[in-house]
């Protein structure tokens, strides 16, 4: 496959129109007008040229054999970059090949530190693109519609090793909390977390095996412990593991992190409390697969997760703004400098990577605090 890159005024206006006004590929258009004829077609092509005369880089038209495939790259939105990608339905299978010339290209002699995608709410099907490194980063509105942003970093911003630290910093902070853990720490309100463990409990016989993902000090044994159940804990926090083993000689606890969890078909119920807001958005899907895993077929899952929706959104605007001005690689919804890192996906997201996991989702609810809640079965 020989690929060019042109600009889109060296393209008939007939091709373009052909290729913008193709139902399949109106359905990838939320903005597109039923009206584009040549007129309009000029039109279109003088604004997206505009874009490379006032930012320095816009739209191309990709030929593939010779022949026009389609068009997309850069366009400036918001302070952005943002990515977008049409072809003719013939050169959907070029795709992947253009994707990487244009990333090769944004991130390299471009420059950009990261480029976007602006997707429609309604735009379920999302894995490939975040199977390639975007990650949900806010919403938008642009002329007038709703978009929910994804972002992807440039290697060279080094968000895995941001990230990295603030890990660190996570587990190294907890391990300080844990002496404190009865007395200062651990005595918030969580009367929402009782009404969802006993109905959890409720859907499990007796004397199963349980597993407490990020079992911190311990706060929830008495539950599982006064049905029976044997329990294996595991946390990241060797601090926290050594004040749990202070309260509960009888469970077994081991250091092992969400992310690192490798159990396979071990147990019939996974709990884990007030600790996934301090997971990334990378993370997410890989620790809901290590839940699954770790369960036996039609084992139960419940977790919390401080979301969007139960937070301070100014807090977050404000986070998001500040760590953007330092050239920090955060997302919509990472709060880095809280006490430890959080971060505050929206409900919706929770639903969605849920799903994707295997999981039939069945509660869910806001508690009286920060908390989302969710009951789900392992399919």
């Amino acid at each position: 496959m020989h690929l060019e890159f042109k600009h889109l005024r060296e393209i008939p206006c007939a091709d373009i129109i052909a290729l913008n006004t193709h139902p399949l590929v109106r359905r990838q258009m939320p903005l597109s007008d039923d009206h584009f004829d040549e007129e309009e077609c000029r039109k279109w092509v003088e604004g997206k040229e505009a874009q490379w005369e006032e930012h320095g880089y816009g739209p191309w038209a990709f030929l593939v054999d010779g022949i026009f495939a389609g068009w997309g790259g850069f366009q400036h939105e918001n302070g952005d970059a943002d990515l977008g990608l049409v072809l003719h339905p013939d050169y959907w299978g070029a795709g992947r090949t253009i994707y990487e010339e244009l990333m090769r290209r944004g991130f390299g002699e471009m420059g950009f530190p990261s480029v976007t995608i602006l997707l429609p709410p309604s735009r379920r099907r999302i894995r490939g693109i975040l199977k390639l490194g975007f990650l949900p980063d806010g919403e938008v509105e642009l002329y007038g519609e709703r978009f929910i942003r994804h972002r992807l970093y440039a290697p060279r911003m080094g968000r895995a090793a941001w990230l990295r630290d603030l890990r660190n910093d996570c587990e190294a902070k907890y391990d300080t909390y844990a002496p404190l853990y009865w007395d200062q720490y651990g005595l918030y309100s969580n009367l929402t977390h009782q009404e969802f463990i006993q109905e959890f409990l409720r859907r499990l016989p007796h004397e199963r095996m349980i597993l407490d993902a990020a079992c911190g000090a311990g706060r929830y044994e008495p539950f599982l412990l006064e049905k029976g159940h044997s329990i294996i804990g595991i946390d990241q926090s060797q601090k926290m593991l050594e004040r749990a083993r202070g309260e509960f000689p009888s469970v077994q606890f081991e250091k092992v992190g969400l992310q690192e969890i490798a159990y396979q078909g071990v147990f019939d119920g996974v709990i884990c409390m007030d600790a996934m807001e301090n997971v990334p958005p990378e993370d997410w899907p890989l620790i809901l697969g290590n839940f699954h895993r770790a369960l036996k077929p039609g084992g139960y899952l419940y977790f919390t997760a401080e979301t969007a929706e139960n937070a301070d959104e100014d807090e977050i605007k404000e986070a998001y703004e500040k760590a953007k001005r330092a050239g920090l690689p955060i997302v919509y919804g990472e709060v880095p400098e809280e006490e430890v890192y959080h971060y505050h996906l929206t409900n919706g997201q929770v639903r969605d990577w849920v799903r994707q996991a295997g999981f039939t989702i069945l509660k869910e609810g806001d508690g009286e605090i920060w908390y989302h809640h969710v009951l789900a079965r392992r399919g």
